[in-house]
């Protein structure tokens, strides 16, 4: 009986940390957005920027030009937000990042920033991570074989709990570039197949992962998780 309820406190402990491993501590600014809903934040953005460009801007140059001003706002502002704990200007960030993608459409750093700042506010509801993922796969139109825009994308289903899709999307990444897999992302790709129940082809996974870089304890502490719970140690 002792053995059996060690066994299942090491699994809790261990998914737990799993999780901790690869998600972002929230902040005080998710806390504040957390009432609000992710289409209102959405909407915020958009009527600060109604309708694009001013009349005035009608080259495509000025139009680049205008949305690399309004992407350099969103750093600053998100700076900003960061350093103030200030949700206001976290949704000024948003307008500002959302805006640069409206004027420059064509553009990977502005699309996949827009997806991360959707991404961030898991707190603000379910609704936030739908719109990160349009940003991440405008991205992934943008450049299809970007494999950072993949991960995110992948990230971004895990947390919408959709397992395949986003087991699906990390073995695409994985498939074009494994050396770009990030210290965050293994525990989160074994996550994924753990929450799925694809014990077999994560324990794979893990191995290639340790096979690539025998050193790489976080892919090891993966597997010994996931070798427990297929009662295989």
């Amino acid at each position: 009986g002792c053995a059996v309820f060690l066994t299942f406190a090491f699994i809790i402990c261990a998914v737990v940390s799993l999780i901790m491993f690869f998600n972002a501590k929230s902040s005080s600014i998710s806390s504040e957005l957390k009432g609000d809903n992710a289409s209102g934040l959405y909407d915020d953005a958009d009527s600060i920027f109604y309708g694009g460009a001013p009349e005035d801007y009608d080259v495509a140059a000025d139009l680049q030009t205008l949305a690399f001003e309004r992407f350099q706002a969103a750093l600053s502002k998100l700076d900003s937000a960061i350093s103030g704990n200030n949700a206001e200007l976290y949704r000024e960030a948003l307008a500002y990042a959302e805006s640069a993608v409206e004027l420059d459409p064509a553009n990977l750093p502005y699309a996949l920033f827009a997806g991360r700042l959707y991404s961030q506010v898991g707190d603000a509801g379910l609704e936030s991570q739908i719109y990160a993922e349009e940003f991440f796969r405008k991205a992934l139109e943008i450049s299809p074989d970007n494999n950072e825009s993949l991960l995110m994308l992948g990230e971004c289903l895990f947390k919408q709990e959709r397992y395949s899709e986003a087991i699906r999307i990390f073995e695409k990444a994985m498939g074009r570039n494994p050396s770009e897999l990030s210290e965050s992302a293994v525990p989160l790709i074994a996550a994924a197949y753990i929450y799925d129940e694809q014990f077999e082809h994560g324990e794979r996974f893990l191995r290639s992962a340790l096979s690539a870089d025998p050193d790489a304890d976080y892919a090891r502490i993966s597997l010994a998780l996931m070798l427990n719970m297929q009662k295989k140690t």
